[in-house]
């Protein structure tokens, strides 16, 4: 029995471990990304826009020049 629980607990902290590590590497591609697309913008004189999705997805990055 306490060797249920022992596993039991040690695989749910290695499943909340990975999602976490999963959801922060997936959240610095997007900022690398979003950071070269506005950059970009910002050399064309145009104006950054960023909108959110969710809660733990940063941002989607668009340019709108004038």
């Amino acid at each position: 029995m306490k060797k249920k629980q022992l596993y039991f607990s040690i695989s749910s902290s290695l499943l909340i471990l990975a999602t976490g590590i999963f959801l922060f590497l997936q959240m610095k591609e997007q900022y690398e990304e979003n950071k070269q697309i506005g950059e970009a913008c910002l050399n064309q004189e145009g104006t950054v826009i960023m909108e959110r999705e969710a809660f733990f997805l940063m941002s989607k990055t668009s340019c709108e020049t004038h």
